[in-house]
């Protein structure tokens, strides 16, 4: 039986036999259809030569590098002490400093043909030709070194083409001859000697391929390299393994399992079914209900939440694909040509930007060529599941952090996905759940920086639009500016049922979220008790939200104003937007580097040029958005002082216990367990200046030792998360119990329906009060002290912060 809603009206009840037995047929044919996709892409890459980009043969890759390039020092040793006429591949092989990436070189035109038998001496001849291209680019980035380093990061970007190995070789070819680097092409007997060393060097050290006679059609014996039938045999289980391993996940036709251990629950048939929590480690055992009661119940409750695809906002979108039209916050149908190379020398500014702009526009086709996809999948994904109830399972990371399984169509996706789903059952909607209803369209039109009554104002003065939509959504383009369009367009057509209907008289079946403001930094300052910082990201209770962003953004503007710097006249006539910090901001909480901050200011740096606003840096943006990252880090400092504060314990902490090899486990207020242990890896990298990347190969040895800097810059951020996750774990128990169990969860973001709203805020905030309302900071020192024999540093001096406040907070989620 579907689990019905506290106030639900219309329940969908079905059979749950009948709806078991269909499951299991949709979980047979949807693995048989994911191993016949698999291995469709394997004879795909066969087809095409390009084999060796498969799991498997990138295994090989990794154990074989290094014995064949130890072999081809040895050879290289015996050779000079050879006596006569020496080894005329000698000179050419040592040339090479790196022996790996010959074995690496040759190793990808091996196992780029593994299944099909090619002649000896073209073989040898291509493997040599590779072993020249090296050598020539080593030459090309001697002789000019900035030149090649920027041909190197341009090639690097094409990720698409870059399967191509032959793209970078035709890139780097054609530079050397514009450029002019004299180079001595080797006769092809030279390629060939140093091929068939090459392929002596495979052989020797496995039994993977061979060296064999065949007959050829011209009654000659044609020496050939083919795989052995070891491989052969070893490749066919290999991709059968990895084919049951990537069944693709969808939505559910009836309850879900629930979760009770390690693994089990969930899908119902043991090949789609996968472990509750994503972890590695030796703790399984204490993944049960039994000793994690609050964190399974949240689970198992979120995937008995039945939901449905809303048909009238699916056919919308579906109108609007097949006429080949932009879908709005999803993706653009078409690309838009880069504008013609102008009549300059190239040497010119003008030709620079040319080639800036041409640059940007191709990266912005491969990324809308994924969009179109991804909107394609998830339209298909809502077709097939139309007019039936369905249900996601889901599943914990090691944080305790929850996520639904399927792809493409789930509750935590994009815009497009979140806007098709609605909760199957519905609720009457009164007076109240209008308000909420109201709250909810102006936030998806990003007007949720102002107090809630104003937000209802908007709606109301909007009504008219808001109806227009609902009519005629394809001739009102007015949703297509929201914050998030498609769910906007459900809203309008919702709120505009319920006004019409009057309050009592419409039954929603739309979820209404709210957000945290700046949820790390919440977490953080309540941990702190910072005043401060809990008032700038709503712990207190205001008349109107605050807004952290602003704030920073505030602060950064006004320590441009008192530099001297070049950059900082440049910005303050650029201007230094909220977007510009925003981003740079949100990553704090989870130990964000200066770098970090950089490569976001850089990146809206590049959306503002698309949309037409020209920056005034030139060359030196890099420089530039570098200097004002440094700002945002001193601004972000000065106001968030508190949680800066218990991000330099935790950094201390890690250090300690890593110094000691002591992994680090802690509790979560829900009370689940949490281990971080990232293990320490003696990598070796192969680069070749010929192949795909730039680092064409790296090799990773496992050790028994932690990874000290990793471990102590992780454990700020997945404390925090183990925290927010654990308040979601509370929150849903806690409305559960209140008979409230139609509600979804995106890590900070919180949603039921718009009736039940009034009950969410103060369910959330009752969560929130009485979880940090414990000393959670000695708390883990003690449990980790206990755990470990060590002593660590005594926590930060706590602020004035008074949590019961959170309780009057209207805005801290909202």
């Amino acid at each position: 039986m579907v689990a019905t809603q506290h106030g639900s009206s219309n329940s969908l009840k079905v059979h749950a036999d009948p709806l078991r037995a269909e499951q299991a047929a949709l979980e047979s044919e949807v693995f048989a259809a994911s191993g016949v996709i698999y291995h469709d892409r394997v004879k795909r890459l066969r087809e095409s030569g390009i084999e060796g980009v498969t799991r498997p043969m990138q295994r090989i890759m990794t154990t074989l590098v290094r014995p064949i390039g130890q072999w081809i020092r040895d050879w290289c040793l015996k050779a000079r002490r050879a006596p006569g006429r020496g080894v005329p591949a000698l000179p050419y092989l040592e040339a090479v400093t790196d022996p790996d990436v010959l074995a690496s070189l040759t190793l990808r035109v091996m196992l780029d043909q593994a299944t099909k038998e090619r002649r000896y001496q073209s073989m040898a001849v291509k493997i040599g030709g590779l072993v020249q291209d090296e050598l020539r680019f080593e030459a090309f980035a001697i002789s000019h070194p900035a030149l090649y380093d920027t041909l190197d990061r341009y090639i690097e970007r094409r990720k698409v083409v870059d399967v191509r190995h032959d793209y970078r070789r035709e890139v780097l070819l054609h530079s050397c001859e514009k450029y002019q680097v004299v180079w001595n092409e080797w006769p092809t007997a030279i390629m060939l000697q140093v091929g068939s060393v090459m392929i002596e060097a495979v052989t020797s050290n496995c039994d993977l391929f061979e060296v064999a006679h065949r007959k050829g059609k011209l009654r000659d014996c044609a020496l050939v390299v083919r795989a052995t039938q070891a491989l052969l045999d070893w490749l066919q289980r290999e991709h059968s393994i990895l084919a049951a391993l990537a069944p693709i996940k969808m939505p559910m036709v009836c309850e879900p399992e629930p979760h009770t251990r390690y693994k089990g629950g969930g899908y119902l048939t043991a090949p789609m079914q996968k472990p509750v929590v994503r972890m590695h480690g030796k703790d399984r055992e204490a993944f049960t209900s039994e000793h994690m009661p609050v964190p399974f119940a949240a689970l198992n409750t979120l995937q008995r939440v039945p939901w449905k695809v809303n048909e009238w906002t699916f056919n919308v979108i579906m109108d609007l694909w097949e006429r080949g039209r932009d879908i709005p916050g999803a993706c653009v149908r078409s690309d838009s040509p880069p504008p013609p190379a102008p009549d300059v020398p190239r040497e010119s500014s003008e030709y620079r930007q040319w080639k800036a702009i041409t640059s940007e526009a191709f990266d912005r086709k491969i990324a809308e060529t994924g969009r179109r996809l991804a909107t394609s999948q998830i339209l298909a994904t809502a077709r097939k599941y139309l007019g039936r109830a369905i249900y996601f399972p889901w599943f914990f990371d090691f944080r305790g952090r929850l996520y639904p399984s399927p792809k493409y169509l789930d509750p935590q996706g994009a815009d497009l996905g979140k806007g098709l789903l609605l909760f199957a059952n519905g609720v009457p909607i009164t007076e109240r759940g209008i308000r909420w209803l109201r709250i909810h369209v102006a936030n998806c039109f990003g007007v949720d920086k102002v107090d809630f009554d104003s937000r209802v104002a908007w709606a109301i003065t909007h009504e008219r639009d808001i109806h227009a939509v609902a009519d005629d959504p394809l001739s009102n383009s007015w949703w297509h500016d929201a914050d998030s369009p498609v769910q906007a367009l459900s809203a309008c057509r919702e709120l505009s049922q319920a006004l019409r209907a009057g309050p009592g008289c419409h039954v929603s079946h739309l979820p209404v979220m709210v957000d945290g403001s700046c949820n790390g930094i919440q977490i953080l300052s309540l941990l702190s008790r910072d005043a401060d910082a809990g008032a700038r990201v709503n712990l207190l209770p205001a008349d109107k939200p605050a807004d952290l962003y602003t704030d920073v953004r505030d602060v950064t503007e006004r320590l441009c104003r008192e530099s001297d710097h070049e950059y900082a006249a440049l910005w303050l006539e650029y201007g230094i937007t909220r977007a510009l910090v925003k981003r740079p901001s949100m990553i704090v909480a989870y130990n964000g580097t200066v770098s970090a901050f950089r490569a976001y200011v850089e990146k809206e740096v590049k959306e503002r040029t698309r949309k037409g606003i020209q920056h005034p840096f030139g060359r030196y943006k890099h420089k530039a958005c570098m200097f004002l990252a440094t700002l945002i880090w001193r601004a972000v400092d000065e106001i968030i002082d508190g949680p800066r504060k218990i991000q330099r314990w935790t950094r201390e902490v890690a250090s300690i216990m890593s110094e000691a090899g002591q992994p680090i486990r802690w509790t979560s207020p829900s009370g689940f367990r949490v281990t971080q242990a990232y293990p320490k890896y003696n990598r070796t990298r192969v680069c070749t200046r010929v192949g795909g990347a730039r680092a064409r190969l790296i090799i990773l040895d496992p050790t028994d030792k932690l990874d000290r800097p990793k471990q102590r810059q992780s454990l700020s951020p997945n404390w925090v998360h183990s925290h927010d996750a654990a308040i979601v774990h509370l929150f849903v128990t806690r409305m559960a119990e209140q008979g409230f169990t139609d509600v979804v969860t995106n890590h900070d973001c919180f949603g039921t329906h718009a009736e039940h709203m009034d009950v969410l805020s103060s369910a959330i905030r009752e969560t929130i009060y009485e979880t940090h309302s414990h000393d959670w900071l000695n708390q883990f020192k003690t449990e980790l002290e206990q755990a470990s024999g060590l002593t660590l540093p005594d926590v930060p001096e706590r602020g004035t912060l008074d949590i019961s406040k959170v309780l009057e907070s209207k805005y801290i989620v909202a």
